[in-house]
């Protein structure tokens, strides 16, 4: 994908959400995802928690090509991008089985006796991008 018009804000980014239907796009704090946000760091989220990797690429900016790559078998996410401007493409892979794991194991402490534990399997899910100006537009490759 590329951000092709506009003005980025900080929020903005690329990921998956681990679920096997499409999540509600109003509140995301009601999903766990992985991406890369524009700083060009790989995060993990779980609802309202966020955690950030040592892994990252460069700072995502108008005209970057972004790929993103997830193999749910290995638990790792590659992303690569191509800059705007032609110079050398920067890429990073990221293995978030741990930090999934660690999110499951801290919601079952958390929760109450009894319920079940919203963190997802991982077996699906969907890309997605978060944009948070107004203006700010993207394209879709192939």
């Amino acid at each position: 994908m590329q951000f092709t018009e506009g003005e980025l804000s900080s929020a903005d980014g690329l990921g998956f959400v681990f679920s096997s239907v499409l999540p509600c796009p109003k509140n995301i704090q009601r999903i766990t995802s992985i991406f890369v946000n524009r700083a060009g760091r790989f995060c993990m989220r779980s609802k309202a928690v966020v955690k950030r990797s040592d892994v990252s690429v460069k700072r995502l900016d108008l005209g970057d090509w972004i790929e993103l790559t997830v193999n749910l078998n290995e638990q790792t996410a590659h992303c690569t991008v191509w800059p705007k401007h032609g110079q050398q493409s920067v890429s990073g892979t990221f293995a978030f089985g741990n930090m999934l794991s660690n999110f499951a194991n801290e919601e079952k402490e958390l929760a109450p006796r009894g319920e079940r534990n919203f963190v997802p399997q991982i077996s699906a899910g969907h890309f997605g991008c978060l944009v948070k100006n107004e203006g700010v537009t993207v394209t879709f490759g192939s």
